[in-house]
């Protein structure tokens, strides 16, 4: 159940999963344009795998560039709006 960012932990000292997923975009992005990430299930699947998830937990996805390709990428929060809010979509197969 993630801390919420206005309390410490800080980002740099919070867990994170031993999957990721490269997202291998490097073309610019235009303001106020969807873009959609690839699949990141093996991220999600394994945070609620770990002992003690349960449903309706937050969650915190971390996203990061290693290269200057493609520039500064932004991301807008819940709070800036929901046509701004970044949706996460789960399609759950047992």
């Amino acid at each position: 159940n993630a801390t919420s960012f206005d309390k410490p932990p800080q980002i740099a000292e919070r867990p994170r999963t031993g999957a990721s997923v490269d997202w291998g975009h490097i073309e610019p992005w235009s303001p106020d344009t969807w873009y959609e990430s690839p699949d990141i299930a093996a991220v999600i699947q394994e945070v609620i795998s770990r002992g003690g998830w349960s449903a309706g937990n937050s969650l915190a996805i971390f996203y990061g560039t290693r290269q200057r390709k493609g520039g500064y990428r932004q991301f807008s929060p819940y709070d800036r709006g929901i046509n701004f809010a970044p949706v996460l979509e789960i399609t759950y197969e047992p």
